[in-house]
């Protein structure tokens, strides 16, 4: 078949283009077992232009399969392309429903091609890719699954399990996605939808059960091939959680009685041998019970063996039954701010009382603007105060303060003057200075060994009367002349 433009033959599965529109072609092509369809999909091709609107330009995307027999069923015609438009649909599913299923596992020839605005066709080299046909394929496309519905009835709780096989041509899945529901017993409770499994339900009630489930599973074949297999499951479950063997006490009477009535004959001799048969499923069913396990099994195979059909089977729920607490290990470990302590025991209940620390954050003055608290609660399961300070308030509220406090405002002239402060002790007995109060007291300079000392930041009125001094924080004394305020040496003692 000839082509009046230029062609390009490229191997799948992506191919590098890098022209004005297009940057890479890449296509997938799944093949549905149950539905008979091949899904070619080209959303994984990536185009170039302003913001990738290359795809605007394109001409179309097609695609052709020939089967082994040469037969073609689908073809590169663009004329009629199967995806005309990617910029709308880049998904193009074709319609095999017309093939015999046994058709269907063959070896298939796989060609893709993307046509350029220029005209340009880029077009993979064939990929063979051979469909296998599951084992155990129903008429209608599917394979059976299989699940388990397993009661815990000492703990009222419902498990739901898929247990279906889904090794194929010796490889797992790639991606299982399931679609069922759980039907309880007629008349007692709405059906259960899910998507995934294993999961569990706290209600159950004594009577049949049905699961109605399909899991697609999708396998790679390689080159951008897949297959995808149906697993259906259709089924119904039996489940007692009443005291099951109770029901079959009357089997035991009518066999016995028989037995009774025909002492010393055949008939009594065979009543007692279905009594004899019955005891160790029936012994294995009362231990199953009061182990909390189903004995729906074992009340069967007592009454398959007496031949004994009474009792009443009915939809009773069932509730949580309280049990040895030595059947299961329950820990309880705290974590962050949970505590747990030792429990308390009354009788053969425990009591655990689990506390968590309560952080409370907030304004001791409410009325205070210069700094706020906002909670955020943005991230699952942490409050997160953020506090935010308002500066322009703040230093007003400290401007207030240094104005209404002498000392303060002797400081701040302090500093705006460039005059050095600090705390000091002094006094004119060597034993008493350390014990004196601290003063501030002002210098041109750093303190040191011939500074002259002043009471005021405007160094006006000198430090009299007083013969020794220290500064408070480093404790070395030193004199000082009572009448010039003026440093001398150190006394070589300190606080």
């Amino acid at each position: 078949m000839g082509y009046p433009f230029l062609l390009k033959l490229i191997f799948m599965p992506s191919l590098q283009i890098n022209s004005t529109n297009i940057n890479t072609f890449n296509f997938t092509a799944s093949f549905d077992i149950k539905n008979k369809q091949v899904i070619f999909n080209a959303s994984g091709t990536t185009y170039n232009g302003a913001s990738g609107s290359g795809d605007l330009y394109v001409q179309g995307i097609a695609f052709s399969l020939i089967d082994q027999d040469g037969i073609q069923l689908a073809t590169i015609d663009w004329t009629n392309p199967q995806i005309p438009l990617p910029a709308n649909n880049s998904v193009y599913t074709l319609d095999l429903s017309q093939v015999n299923q046994s058709f269907l596992f063959q070896t298939y020839s796989i060609v893709g091609a993307i046509k350029d605005q220029d005209g340009t066709v880029y077009m993979t080299l064939p990929v063979y890719k051979k469909i296998c046909k599951p084992m155990g394929l129903s008429d209608n496309g599917t394979v059976d699954g299989n699940f388990q519905l397993i009661a815990d009835c000492v703990n009222n709780s419902l498990t739901v399990k898929e247990l279906t096989t889904f090794a194929f041509n010796n490889q797992l899945p790639i991606t299982t996605t399931k679609s069922g529901t759980l039907f309880y017993p007629t008349g007692t409770i709405v059906s259960i939808p899910f998507t995934a499994t294993p999961f569990s339900n706290n209600y159950i009630v004594t009577g049949d059960y049905l699961i109605n489930n399909t899991s697609i599973a999708t396998y790679d074949l390689g080159d951008g091939c897949y297959q995808l297999i149906a697993y259906y499951t259709y089924n119904n479950y039996s489940i007692t959680c009443t005291n099951t063997m109770s029901d079959v006490l009357c089997c035991l009477m009518e066999v016995q009685n028989e037995m009774m009535k025909n002492c010393g004959n055949a008939k009594g001799e065979a009543a007692k041998d279905k009594l004899t048969q019955a005891t160790i499923p029936l012994i294995s069913g009362f231990i199953a019970e009061q182990s909390g396990m189903d004995a729906s099994n074992q009340a069967k195979e007592v009454r398959n063996i007496l031949g004994c059909s009474c009792g009443y089977k009915q939809s009773n729920q069932n509730e949580l039954t309280p049990i040895n607490p030595s059947i299961y290990s329950i820990v309880l470990l705290g974590a962050g701010g949970t505590k747990i302590p030792s429990a308390s025991v009354n009788g053969n209940t425990k009591t655990w009382t689990i506390s968590s620390v309560s952080s409370s954050v907030s304004k001791g003055n409410t009325s205070d603007l210069g700094w706020s608290i906002k909670l955020d609660t943005s991230t699952t399961n942490v409050n997160n105060y953020q506090i935010t300070f308002n500066y322009p308030v703040i230093a007003g509220y400290i401007l207030t303060a240094i104005a209404a406090s002498s000392t303060l405002t002797a400081q701040l002239k302090a500093i705006v003057n460039g005059v050095f402060f600090d705390n000091y002790l002094v006094h004119t007995v060597p034993y008493l200075i350390c014990g004196s109060s601290p003063i501030t007291l002002y210098s041109s300079n750093a303190f040191g060994v011939g500074q002259k000392m002043y009471f005021d930041s405007a160094l006006t009125r000198p430090v009299t009367g007083y013969t020794l001094i220290t500064q408070f924080k480093h404790g070395f004394i030193y004199t000082i002349d009572s009448t010039t305020g003026i440093v001398g040496a150190s006394t070589g003692n300190n606080c």
